[in-house]
């Protein structure tokens, strides 16, 4: 039993990750685009806006990515 709740938990932070770097992935594509598109888009409010929404990702994907290994090292 536990072990079906370990493996359950170990896909679901797989499928989190997964959407995580999706989200990371379009946010970098816009802000490609952004600064391709409009010469005024480096510095603006929506540049910052997308760096600081890459960090909190970054930040998420980091911890999940510790608590996959942490779960597939010690209770597998």
């Amino acid at each position: 039993m536990a072990q079906n709740h370990i493996d359950k938990t170990i896909t679901e932070i797989k499928a989190k990750l997964d959407a995580l770097l999706t989200e990371y992935l379009s946010i970098d594509s816009q802000i490609e685009a952004g600064m391709h598109n409009d010469p005024e888009f480096f510095g603006s409010y929506k540049y910052y806006q997308f760096q600081a929404k890459k960090t909190e990702l970054g930040t998420a994907h980091t911890k999940l990515t510790n608590a996959l290994v942490a779960l597939e090292t010690y209770l597998k």
